[in-house]
């Protein structure tokens, strides 16, 4: 029987809040270990029955919080909440122990009065014993000199596998494994030298039917009036049961739920020591596969099936390089790590790749269909021993994200050269927005000419006005989505400066502003488009929006905007044309007013071979436009051929004009 001292209210007050503060440490990144401790350690002082009820509990809370909906994401929370079960537990553990030191301690320092007092009051001193002793929890042994038993209770024959009658007259030593023997007459010389006071340890133990356990017991030495050495009080715990209990805890902290293969945790520890003691001459590679369509193939078939297939793979790795000293860990969702050890007779990465994507092509059957998969994979060769292994991950998840580009089952080598020039691209779109806000992104205007040689239109260029900046600068404001932000700001800021110069000339010049595929796919671009034309009073016909080809064709969205832009009397456009299959129909679907050819066709040695496109486009109704003109001879070779604009550096440089800087907090 368990005795709290709260009301059924008050109870179930705490553990509304327990759980609570188990959900909020499961949300954080990574699991905050502390708090889940804290909670574990906490359910002590309740009542809390022991390392039976803390399993049974484990395993009803487990399925419990992924029946919550804030857990409904079970690949990104199963192994969360295993890794958050096994802390809390271990802080039950720890605090429990605690709990159950004190009370032997308590238990200890009350023996200890009460046998001193037999000394003077035989007849007190027993029955106190027997009231103490026989009620205590914990295994009480009173010794002689000698080490002979000359009481013990009820609960140290239950831990000692005996029955307590049994135990007095034999001597402790007698009970305990022989490997403990000698641990155990030093830690008894100790105290009989008045070394120490008490002392506690950890010792083997043979029960009656055979078995070994092992027990936790803690020494007191009783002396005489006189302080000669008198008896031993010993306590005694069975600690079997925890230890299984904490060894199987910290496996599951280490592994992975679904597969039972290593974590991420464990893979991490795993690749410093790899790095540490690899062989100088072979180093070791180390390799992060992604599963390509995974979580198509478990929206079509369920996340059951999902299960499976990554137990199969898993087993299918570790059985591939098996004759490699290799560790396969799962690192996240569908994603496996890998950690080869080379040596002279290790095969070279793409022979290991090769071994990889061969098993995944094997059929699995889930429900009678058979799943076969591929994968892309990023490798790291031969990092230097002293590399963080954090720094040695993300350089595999580099090389993966190369190789997922290239499409599915790739797999790339991870180069220093081209991670450089990307991260410096990366922190650069990471600048961007602070940037934007201090008004350091401008409009800048290039001149679009006519085939006569005149000035058609101006092209509106956003430009980050920073020293060392790079010409594009919608390459830093694309992969953090800011371009869309910007788009409706790009739109008025050049349609303003359109004003300007139709106050000061007379006359507007028309607009070509170029947008990326993230601002071509914009769910409310016409939206935008329309109130950037009826706040500046900017002419329809007067703008022309062009469109990344490629963006076109792949996105409906885009091609619907496009279409939706022409109604309103917007001309549309095609940007960076290079007639892949897909892209001639276009133009004669869309209402596309100019087509402007990639400049990987117009440069002077293609001229010949790209000129069949002008008269194609032409009779699908497009005016041709060619970007980078560097002379006039390609400008009369082009010219001659039928094409009606051009941009480029013979035709002029992007410039800055009055009017076309804003500052962010007039945008």
């Amino acid at each position: 029987m368990v005795v709290v001292s709260l009301s059924r209210d008050q109870l179930d007050a705490v553990l509304v809040e327990r759980l609570d503060s188990i959900c909020a440490a499961l949300h954080t990144d990574p699991v905050d270990a502390a708090a889940l401790e804290a909670v574990g350690a906490a359910l002590v002082p309740l009542g809390y029955l022991g390392a039976a009820g803390l399993r049974t509990t484990a395993e009803v809370v487990g399925p419990g919080l992924l029946g919550l909906p804030e857990f409904a994401d079970t690949a990104r929370y199963a192994a969360r909440i295993a890794t958050g079960l096994g802390v809390l537990s271990a802080g039950f553990l720890d605090a429990e122990r605690q709990a159950q030191f004190d009370q032997q301690e308590r238990a200890r320092s009350a023996l200890v009065k009460a046998v001193g007092d037999a000394a003077r009051r035989l007849v007190e001193s027993e029955a106190r014993f027997d009231e103490v002793v026989s009620a205590s929890a914990s295994g009480v042994l009173v010794l002689d000199p000698d080490g002979r038993v000359s009481r013990a209770n009820d609960a140290a024959g239950d831990t000692l596998g005996r029955p307590s009658a049994e135990l007095t007259g034999t001597v402790l030593y007698d009970l305990v494994h022989p490997d403990s023997t000698a641990e155990l007459r030093h830690s008894t010389d100790r105290l009989r030298a008045g070394e120490v006071d008490r002392a506690v340890g950890t010792y083997r133990l043979l029960r009656a039917n055979g078995d070994v356990a092992r027990i936790t017991m803690r020494i007191s030495l009783l002396r005489d009036a006189g302080g000669a050495p008198g008896s031993f009080v010993a306590v005694v715990q069975d600690s079997t049961e925890l230890a299984l209990l904490r060894r199987e805890l910290h496996r599951q902290a280490l592994h992975d739920v679904r597969t039972g293969l290593p974590n991420r945790q464990y893979f991490g520890t795993r690749l410093e020591e790899a790095l540490r003691h690899a062989d100088p001459a072979h180093g070791v590679t180390v390799l992060r596969v992604d599963l390509d369509a995974f979580g198509l193939m478990c929206s079509v078939r369920g996340d059951h099936a999902g299960d499976r297939l990554l137990r199969v793979v898993g087993q299918r790795l570790q059985d591939a390089l098996s004759p490699y000293d290799a560790l396969v860990a799962r690192l996240d969702s569908d994603e496996f790590g890998i950690i080869v050890e080379n040596t002279a007779d290790t095969p070279d990465a793409a022979a290991i790749v090769e071994v990889v994507n061969r098993e995944l092509s094997e059929p699995t059957f889930v429900d009678g269909a058979g799943l076969a998969l591929t994968a892309g994979t990023g490798l790291v060769l031969r990092p230097p021993p002293d590399t963080d292994p954090d720094e040695v991950l993300r350089r595999a998840g580099q090389a993966l994200r190369w190789a997922k580009a290239n499409g599915r089952g790739q797999w790339a080598l991870y180069h220093s050269g081209q991670d450089i020039a990307e991260r410096t691209t990366l922190v650069a779109a990471t600048e961007m927005p602070g940037a934007w806000e201090l008004g350091e992104t401008v409009v800048r205007h290039r001149p679009v000419h006519s085939s006569t040689g005149g000035l058609a239109m101006v092209e509106a260029l956003l430009r980050w006005d920073r020293p060392a900046a790079l010409d594009d600068h919608m390459a830093y404001a694309e992969p953090t989505g800011l371009s869309v932000t910007m788009v409706g700001w790009q739109l008025r800021t050049a349609a303003e400066q359109h004003r300007w110069w139709r106050r000061r000339r007379g006359t507007g010049v028309p607009l070509l502003v170029t947008l990326t595929a993230h601002q071509s796919a914009d769910a409310d671009l016409v939206g935008k488009v329309r109130r950037a034309l009826d706040e500046t009073g900017l002419p329809a016909p007067d703008l022309t929006l062009a469109m990344p080809t490629h963006a076109v064709a792949s996105n409906s969205t885009a091609a619907d905007n496009l279409d939706a832009l022409a109604g309103l009397g917007v001309r549309a456009a095609l940007d960076g044309f290079r007639l892949a299959p897909e892209e001639l129909p276009l133009v004669e679907d869309l209402p596309i007013a100019v087509v402007r050819l990639s400049p990987t066709l117009t440069r002077h040695r293609h001229i010949d071979a790209a000129a069949h496109l002008v008269p194609l486009l032409r009779d699908a109704g497009a005016e041709v436009a060619v970007d980078g003109i560097a002379s006039a001879a390609e400008a009369r070779a082009w010219s001659t051929r039928g094409a009606a604009l051009f941009t480029g550096p013979h035709i002029g440089e992007p410039f800055g004009v009055p009017g076309t800087r804003l500052p962010g907090t007039t945008r």
